[in-house]
């Protein structure tokens, strides 16, 4: 509401002001953050501490926007393969590549539609990367193959 507000004022002049405000005040909060985050990372129990902040949903909503998140999006794409596949016995998925925003995931479904493992695999992973632009799969049908040397997760 306010956002919209400011961005429908007739002056110009306190539009600009007000978006180099908040854009400092984002810079200061990100740098702090950055600091402390860094801080909790020297030790063991400063990473668990770290950890532990970043599966709070707001705090995860902070370290996101400023790309702090203690988990790499490659390791949270994995954790939303993980739990996926708990809940559907008999398929496969595999990360293959997290690229330009966009995760690639090949997925056997198994007896399950394809679509509803798709989706099941989208909205985890839309909670828990939602720093991720898109996800696209790739459907592998019969044996689940990894790429040579690399082993599938059933």
């Amino acid at each position: 509401m306010l956002v919209r507000t400011l961005a429908n004022s007739p002056d110009s002049e306190s539009r600009r002001s007000a978006r180099e405000l908040l854009q400092a005040t984002l810079d200061l909060h990100g740098l702090a953050l950055a600091r402390i985050t860094a801080s909790l990372a020297e030790s063991d129990a400063g990473r668990a501490v770290y950890r532990a902040l970043g599966q709070d949903e707001y705090v995860k909503a902070v370290f996101l926007l400023h790309g702090l998140h203690p988990d790499s999006v490659e390791e949270r794409v994995e954790r939303v393969i993980g739990q996926t596949l708990e809940r559907f016995p008999g398929a496969a998925a595999r990360l293959v590549e997290v690229s330009a925003g966009i995760a690639r995931l090949a997925v056997a479904p198994g007896p399950y539609p394809a679509e509803e493992v798709h989706r099941c695999l989208g909205d985890g992973l839309f909670e828990e990367a939602p720093d991720l632009d898109d996800v696209a799969f790739e459907n592998l049908l019969g044996d689940f193959a990894g790429a040579p040397g690399e082993e599938a997760r059933p």
